[in-house]
């Protein structure tokens, strides 16, 4: 028959992490980013599941691992190109366009009051919601700009 081991010491009931994501984002903007895959939307007009794998590794997954090496900061802070302002920046929900928003819904994300927009290139945007230093990413939006189309319609094309 064998042995039961015995417990000398009983571990914490619930183990608290060492060091949680900040929800106040202001304060992780000198820390670099990372990425929450959690959420990622499944379907709908934006989903990364209709991204194929040579376009996952040729165009997005470089990018990404780019801004690993960027503060929240600098990400902000990158130039807008031709235009005047920034290239990622956050977006307030009523600028989102109506489908945007009811997605939200159906996803169970409308509680958010902002998205947060990461330009990977001219008309590509990634869409996600900012926890501390994380992005939990959401959308891959191929058309921004597209009024029709985008997650949030640009009028400055």
């Amino acid at each position: 028959m064998a042995r039961k081991p015995k417990l000398r010491n009983r571990p914490p009931a619930q183990k608290e992490s060492r060091r949680r994501l900040d929800h106040n984002p202001s304060s992780t903007n000198d820390q670099t980013i990372v990425w929450m895959l959690g959420s990622l939307d499944k379907g709908g007009n934006w989903s990364f599941s209709g991204i194929s794998n040579r376009e996952w590794w040729d165009s997005i997954q470089p990018k990404l691992r780019d801004f690993e090496s960027m503060t929240w900061a600098a990400i902000m802070g990158a130039a807008g190109g031709k235009s005047k302002g920034t290239n990622s920046h956050p977006v307030k929900y009523k600028n989102l366009s109506a489908k945007a928003q009811k997605r939200l819904k159906k996803i169970g994300q409308s509680d958010v009051s902002e998205l947060f927009s990461l330009r990977l290139s001219g008309t590509v945007r990634i869409y996600g919601i900012r926890v501390g230093r994380a992005l939990k990413l959401l959308w891959y939006d191929r058309d921004h700009g597209d009024q029709n189309k985008a997650v949030c319609p640009s009028s400055k094309r």
